[in-house]
Parts: structure tokens; sequence; C-alpha cells
């Protein structure tokens, strides 16, 4: 299977935190967060992956080479800012799998990703999402599904008392920006929100351990939670 990793985002949110690095090269008890994402997709079977890379990408270059622990590292090089949507389109040229693993650099979710793809190939979805289930939070905005899990709507930042977000790694038909041209800037999200009428979009909800470390207040909890990792 082959995992496509965004890794090109500027880190705006931690300016104060990172200078001169990636997002995804930050530090965590001791070794940049990237390896912890790496190690998660060898424990789920995963062989190859695409790093996206854009803002200083030559550090994770000279950091991973061609393999991690056996695992196949191919990069794709933006010229530009493309999106998150815009970056999958120039890096899934690369894939010659059917289906492939989209993860957010900046999101660690310790879901059983072969669980999301059988379920992705069996329902014969065009994108299938990891959702976490949360309570007390103000920080996301939430997602609404059906009982099967169909997305229904992304919902605005407010107080829930329980319910769903956006877990950050998604998997998706090769084919699906074909449509879309090279080199141009979208966002995944805005895309999903944009196809729920006219594309099959679903989801399954995980209560995995996750951590998303382009948050100041999620990157100071970050050590803690992944010191198992």
């Amino acid at each position: 299977m082959v995992a496509i990793i965004l890794a090109g985002g500027f880190g705006t949110r931690l300016k104060n935190k990172i200078k001169d690095i990636p997002k995804p090269m930050i530090s965590i008890n001791g070794k940049p967060f990237l390896d912890y994402v790496f190690n998660q997709l060898i424990r789920n079977d995963i062989t190859t992956v695409i790093v996206s890379i854009y803002y200083k990408g030559e550090i994770i270059v000279q950091r991973y080479g061609r393999s991690y622990k056996g695992l196949k590292i191919i990069y794709s090089i933006d010229n530009a800012p493309l999106g998150t949507g815009g970056a999958v389109r120039e890096a899934i040229k690369k894939v010659n799998d059917n289906n492939v693993f989209i993860i957010n650099g900046d999101t660690f979710f310790d879901i059983n990703m072969n669980e999301l793809m059988e379920n992705h190939r069996a329902k014969n979805n065009d994108i299938t999402l990891s959702l976490k289930r949360m309570k007390n939070f103000d920080r996301y905005g939430y997602v609404k599904t059906t009982y099967e899990g169909e997305i229904k709507s992304f919902e605005e930042k407010k107080y829930q008392s329980i319910g769903k977000i956006d877990g950050g790694i998604y998997v998706i038909k090769k084919g699906l920006f074909e449509h879309k041209k090279s080199n141009m800037f979208f966002l995944l999200t805005d895309y999903i929100k944009a196809h729920l009428i006219e594309q099959k979009i679903g989801s399954i909800t995980f209560d995995s351990p996750f951590i998303d470390i382009g948050i100041p207040e999620d990157l100071e909890k970050a050590g803690e939670l992944l010191k198992n990792y």
C-alpha cells in the first residue's frame, strides 16, 4: 500500500516555536515528528510513501534520503504553494495503486489504516475519512455523518459536548483529481465540502490517540502522548 504525506506547509501558527525547518521536522522527544508518522506507516503495512514537500523540503530529503527502516520514500517537490489538494494532485501522479492514503504531515492519529482501506474498498467510496470522537471541545470544526458513516456536513468551530473531528488521514481514489489543472491551488477539505452530494464520501470513527502539532497548545502535549511511540 502507498501513502502520501503532506509536508510542505509553512507552520505559520508555530512561527514562535520553529524556525527554518518544515513543520513535520519539529523535534518531539529528541526526534523529528515525521519519524513517528513513518513508524506508524510501517506498523500498518505501508511499503511506499510519497512525501509532498515545498517549504525547506531539502531538510527532509537530507534527513531521510530514499528509505527509512525499509520504507521506500519518493519525493513530490512543489514549485509553489499548491494547498493540500493541489499538492495531492501532483504527488498522486507517482502512485500506481488505485487507492492511496493521504496523511497530514502535522497530525498523528494511531488508527488501524488497514481497516480504513478495507472500508473504503468495500463501500467503493471516492474518499474515506478517519474521524476522531472527542468530548467538550471548541478548537476544531466538527463533522456530521449518517449512521453508516457517510459524510453529511462540516460544521464551524463551536463548543461541542461530544462530536467527531477530521483526524487527518484519508483514502482517496487515484483518479479523483484528474479533472483539476496541474499545479492548481486548492484545499482538500474545500474539495470534500463541495462534492458531498455527487461523490461517495464515507468515514470511520476511531477512538485512537490523536495529536495535531499544527496547534501550539497540542504541540506542548505531543511529547507526553508520543513518548510510547
